[in-house]
């Protein structure tokens, strides 16, 4: 996988013109995001300051409809990319919590109440977990 970002692997971007436009055209728009625009006026006010030498100007503009809705489709797997991330990272706090839980479930000497705090898992869940590990909780 390549990093086709603006002034990033510059020498595939130079190699490639489209490529390279496309990159900075998606530059600026996240640049306007940045400023406060809403996506559709950030890809408009991207799409306004493009060169007129860039060869995939009278496309974009040709088609900008299909390309906004594109842009907007970009994007919003980004974000639901990053939902995902954040939701895989939550269930990992999860596994984490239950092995703590689990860890000091076996040694025996803690109430589930002291459990839960400790591993912020709810006291029924640490109950739970005791059983399904055949250990008794205070």
């Amino acid at each position: 996988m390549l990093n086709i970002n603006f002034g990033k692997n510059n020498e595939i971007l130079e190699a490639c013109e489209p490529l390279y436009e496309y990159s900075w055209l998606i530059d600026r728009i996240r640049i306007h995001q940045k400023n406060g625009y809403n996506l559709e006026n950030a890809v408009d006010k991207a799409v306004e300051e493009m060169p007129d030498d860039f060869i995939i100007k009278p496309f974009i503009i040709a088609n900008r409809a299909e390309v906004k809705n594109m842009l907007f489709e970009e994007f919003d797997e980004k974000k639901y990319m990053n939902l995902f991330i954040e939701e895989g990272r939550e269930e990992g706090r999860n596994e984490r919590n239950k092995e703590v839980a689990a860890d000091l479930l076996r040694e025996g000497n803690m109430s589930a109440s002291v459990i839960a705090r400790i591993s912020k898992l709810s006291e029924d869940n640490v109950r739970q977990l005791a059983i399904s590990l055949g250990v008794s909780v205070l």
